[in-house]
């Protein structure tokens, strides 16, 4: 049996969807789920239809929409919180390094004290995993909603939210690494960059549609750079990155989406492929490889790849097929989301949305190690609560070899 050297576990959640005790859901986005609701099924699949390019898409956005609004489950924290209890006292780990890792809608709307109180809840979670384990998050398109529904705001509520959210909460500029470990005994490290995929104006959140281009660009001059946070990542890689390295980059959207077909206009990332091809390699830097080899989301509380997927190199964003920098892409859906319990249309009937319906509430444990030939693989654990109800459970890959990510990076060196 080969031997592997643990060398880092990371933990990562998202879409927690919390709503605070005290927020109160506004009128205005009951009424305009209402009013969507009530269409006129000729005017909804006469125009809405042609835009969303499926005869299905009005009800789905619809249901897409009132599930915005559904919050989390409560009773799923208890759950929550015992099975990190559980991995804290994982020997194999407890005297190596673990990462906790969230990508985004920490909360519903947006508001102050759902967002603090998520952010306590992740320190708690983190707190269980074991001393001084460092907690790492990016922000998502509901924690940019302006305490309502987008749709139902205002550019300049939105305005004010933005700076609340982005001074109070998430403050750092977009690219940055948000985490970083040398691996003992090596000359190679494990690095996290933190990208931000979020638009906070009217239509484009309120589609829940996201783009990586310019952060914070309402406070430059002139117009956005859709490609400067590329550029950016590329400079910080290029400044100390070695192709022994392994760099794992968080967005909350999927820079490559599950179900292309469904996605054309609410829920993507308008400029995936663009994003996909840049991370390939550094200009001028080719031998330090691509600027990440795994892509951890959230945001369409799908896992992704399913469980029962072997062929990881499908997941990839290879773009080129004589190109060797595969770039693994891996989606685990909501921590604590409430299940609408809707009843899936045929567009919603594929193996990543069935599987959420029987699993609404999932996470997922990375095992990082070195293999023989010193190069880094990962061994991909997925938890989830059947049916919404009772305890996380373990459905695991390590009894499969072929779901194991080997990624392509160079051997490590000793010192």
């Amino acid at each position: 049996m080969t031997e592997l050297k643990p060398v880092l576990r990371i933990v990562h959640v998202s879409d927690l969807h919390l709503i605070d005790r005290e927020f109160c859901i506004p009128r205005n986005t009951e009424v305009l789920i209402s009013h969507l609701r009530g269409l006129d099924k000729s005017i909804s699949n006469g125009i809405l239809s042609k835009l969303l390019k499926n005869k299905n898409s009005v009800n789905d956005l619809i249901k897409d929409l009132e599930c915005g609004l559904t919050g989390h489950a409560p009773e799923a924290m208890k759950h929550v919180s015992d099975i990190f209890s559980d991995l804290g006292k994982d020997s194999e780990w407890d005297k190596r390094k673990t990462w906790l890792i969230d990508t985004g809608d920490i909360s519903s709307f947006g508001d102050d004290k759902s967002l603090s109180t998520g952010k306590y809840f992740l320190d708690s979670l983190a707190k269980k995993l074991g001393e001084n384990v460092p907690v790492c998050s990016i922000h998502g398109n509901h924690d940019a909603w302006p305490e309502t529904h987008p749709l139902s705001s205002n550019p300049e509520d939105i305005a004010r939210h933005r700076k609340n959210l982005r001074d109070n909460h998430y403050d750092k500029n977009f690219p940055f690494r948000g985490l970083s470990t040398n691996v003992d005994g090596t000359d190679s490290k494990i690095s996290v960059h933190c990208l931000n995929s979020v638009l906070h104006e009217k239509i484009p959140n309120g589609l829940a549609r996201g783009e990586i281009a310019h952060d914070k660009w309402w406070e430059q001059e002139g117009s956005p750079n859709t490609g400067e946070q590329i550029r950016l990542l590329q400079d910080l890689v290029a400044t100390d990155g070695s192709n022994r390295d392994l760099r794992i980059l968080l967005s909350h959207h999927p820079i490559l989406q599950p179900e292309p077909d469904k996605y054309e206009v609410f829920m993507y990332l308008i400029n995936r492929k663009e994003v996909a091809q840049n991370l390939q390699m550094i200009p001028g830097h080719p031998n330090i490889g691509p600027l990440g080899h795994l892509i951890l989301s959230g945001h369409t509380h799908r896992v992704f790849p399913v469980l029962d997927e072997c062929d990881y190199s499908r997941f990839s964003t290879q773009t080129e097929p004589t190109s060797k920098n595969n770039i693994y892409q891996l989606v685990i859906g909501s921590l604590l989301k409430k299940h609408p319990n809707k009843q899936l249309s045929e567009t919603y009937a594929s193996k990543e949305n069935l599987f959420a319906e029987r699993c609404p509430h999932t996470f997922q444990v990375l095992r990082i190690y070195l293999n023989e030939e010193n190069r880094f693989i990962m061994k991909r654990n997925v938890a989830v609560r059947n049916g919404g109800v009772g305890p996380f459970l373990f459905y695991t890959h390590n009894q499969n070899p072929n779901l194991s990510l080997k990624f392509n990076t160079s051997p490590v060196k000793y010192k």
